[in-house]
This record gives structure tokens, sequence and C-alpha cells, in this order.
């Protein structure tokens, strides 16, 4: 009887006040209603490393901790559990050369002697160029040194070969969604598989896609644009302003937030460098471009003492870049691809490629130093003298 006469007193009272009496009366949860945020690839690779660039965030500015970090993962953590071992594999691999070239030989001349066959009983003579044979010899080479290594403890191909690649695009990625920004590492790794996944999905969904790619502004420029033909067309008032166009475009595409909006944290864009102050965007000077650029082809010219004295021999001017090997070449090439990925990447990203590039590069020579390649063991080249005895049929 009470708490009827109570409930109908309740109900004489405005209903704001009427809400915030039942909302004290119904017991708190001490967890949040919000549903999880879902977790892609990319956040779940970025996690680990996120918690490090936020640690040392609370000590010092992200130009500062940028760099640190990157010091502190490619001087310390990748040198012990990758650099360190693959060296002293590849020391016992030099060792075991007279058994895994021997291998090699043998499997090189059974593919031409297979290929040879192969063509001569279709009527046809080799057509393989050069640099497929070279590729093929570097395959058979790559595997035979990998078998013959494996049982002595030093194989080619493992897990810690790829620990540096892995910490790197986990760094990167890290540092991507801080930035709220699209392009990083993997995004272009991912993009020729995800072109074709696309493609092959549906062919002709071509401008989706492209619309996904569009930053928020051009996609609202999009969109006015487009309520602008239709009221030209009669469809809406001419009298509407801008914003109430956008209001009545009903049946458009509705704007997309771009994809890591939520993550994207402003003190990157306060705490850059002097003539980069925004960590998010690119760099509008080069500089970090470049710097990268450069400090990946002076890796190319890091030669060994053998190496030294190899070049000290008196050979003919042939111009600067005929005596270049084939990995020298490449690594040029791979650092001018860098420079032209580079330029569209946020400077944060490149704050943390161009120092672990760089003590990486000081990292290969100080094992150099330390732990040198023996020189590779050849087959001696001195005439053998055997001692024959005479028999009567040699008379």
């Amino acid at each position: 009887m009470a708490s009827w006469r109570l409930r109908a007193r309740l109900f004489h009272l405005p209903p704001s006040i009427r809400a915030s009496v039942f909302q004290q009366s119904v017991s708190k949860r001490s967890f949040s209603a919000t549903n999880a945020r879902k977790a892609d690839l990319a956040t779940t690779i970025a996690g680990g490393p996120g918690v490090l660039l936020d640690t040392l965030h609370t000590f010092m500015p992200w130009y500062i901790a940028i760099p640190t970090a990157a010091v502190l993962v490619r001087g310390v953590l990748v040198y012990y559990a990758a650099a360190l071992p693959n060296r002293k594999r590849a020391i016992i691999r030099r060792h075991l050369y007279p058994l895994w070239n021997f291998q090699a030989r043998y499997a090189w001349s059974k593919y031409k002697q297979h290929e040879l066959d192969k063509h001569r009983r279709g009527g046809r003579t080799l057509s393989h160029t050069a640099a497929w044979m070279l590729v093929r010899r570097i395959w058979i080479n790559a595997v035979a040194s990998h078998k013959t290594g494996s049982l002595y403890g030093a194989p080619v191909f493992s897990g810690r070969s790829l620990f540096n690649f892995g910490m790197m695009i986990a760094f990167t990625e890290a540092l991507r969604i801080k930035c709220g920004s699209r392009e990083g590492l993997l995004p272009i790794l991912l993009h020729p598989i995800e072109w074709a996944k696309n493609t092959l999905a549906d062919p002709v969904a071509n401008g989706a896609v492209e619309a996904q790619t569009m930053t928020p502004d051009e996609l609202l420029a999009q969109r006015l644009e487009m309520a602008r033909e239709i009221q030209k067309i009669g469809e809406l008032p001419k009298d509407l302003t801008d914003a109430e166009l956008l209001q009545q475009s009903h049946h458009l595409s509705p704007l997309n937030a771009p994809e890591y909006a939520a993550y994207l944290d402003p003190t990157l864009q306060a705490e850059g460098l002097s003539w980069c102050s925004d960590l998010t965007a690119v760099d509008p000077t080069f500089g970090l471009p470049i710097a990268l650029s450069l400090t990946i082809a002076a890796s190319a010219f890091l030669r060994s003492a053998a190496d030294q004295l190899k070049a000290a021999a008196p050979v003919k001017d042939r111009g600067p870049l005929a005596d270049l090997t084939l990995k020298q070449r490449a690594t040029l090439t791979i650092s001018l691809i860098f420079f032209f990925m580079a330029i569209k990447l946020p400077a944060a990203l490149l704050l943390y490629l161009v120092p672990s590039f760089a003590v990486g590069l000081l990292q290969s020579r100080w094992l150099d130093l330390r732990y040198p390649l023996p020189a590779i063991i050849q087959p001696s080249k001195r005439p053998m003298r055997v001692k024959v005895k005479k028999t009567f049929g040699d008379v």
C-alpha cells in the first residue's frame, strides 16, 4: 500500500526527475556497456610496440622517443636475437663450403643435363636467358648450403632470418596507427594482394574501391558536387545552402572516417622536428626520405678487410660502377625504391626507419670486426705426386 502511494506521488514529478530517480534505483555495473572494438591484424601486431613507444613517450617527446625505440630494438633486441646468431651460423657455413659447393655443382650439372635432354627430345635448343640461369644457379647454391648447414645446426633459412623484418613491420604499423594514416610498409606490401582480391571478387566495383581510399575531405567535396548536380537538374530547390544540400542528399554514400582515426595521437602533431613539426604528415623538405635512401645505399659499400685487399689490387679503369657486385647493385636499386616509397609515408615512420638502418649499418661493421667471416676453403692446386710401383708389365 505504501509503495503504491509512493509510486502515485512520483507520477506528479517532471519526467527528467523521474528518469533520474529510476537510474539511481538501478544497480550500477562495474564494467562498460560499450561493445569491444574489433581488433584486426594490424592492431594485434602493433600492440607490443605501441606499449614500448608509449612508455618512452612518458619521459621524452616523440622526436626523441621514436629514434630511441629504433636504437633499442635494432641495437639490442635484434642483435642478440637474430644478428649475432646469424653471423655465427654464417661462419659455420663458411667452414662447410667444400661440402655444399660440391653438392651445388653436382645439382647444377644434373639440372643442365636434364634441360638439355628435354630440349633435344623436343627438337629445340636451349632458350633460357642468362638472367634465368643466374637465378637458378643462386637458388641451387642456397638450397645446397641450407641442407648442408642444417646438418650442423647452421641453416640458411630460419625464423631468426625474418626477425628483423618482422620487428620493423610491427613498429612501423604501431606508428602508422598512432598517426591515423593508411600509408605504411605493410599496406604497401599488401596492396597488390588486396587489389587482386578485389578485382577477382568484383571487377565492376572499381569505383567503390577508389572511394574507400579517398580522404574524408575528398569524399565530402565529391558528395557536395553530386548534390549540386542534382540541384541543377531540378530535383532539389535552388535556394538551399551547401549544408542543407548535404542533408538532403540521403541517397548518396555515407562519409567514411579514416580507418584509424580513433587511434590518432594528437601529440604527434606538435612534438615533431624543427622543419617538420607534424609527424603524422609527410616531410615537406624531403630530408628524411633522402636520409633513408642514403643510409641504405651506404650499406652497399660496407666492405670487409678481405674485400678491401681485393680492391687494392691494380685493375683497369672501367668506371666507378663497373666493379660493383650483384649484391651492391641490388642494394642501390632498393635504396632508390625506398626513396619513392618514403615520400608518401608519415614522418614518424621515417623517424624510426632512418635510425634503424643506421644502427644496422654500424652493427654489420661491428660484426665484421668482432666475428669476421673466415676465408673460403679452396682445394689445393698443387700437383699430387703419387708413388707408383713398377710391375713386370711396365718393363
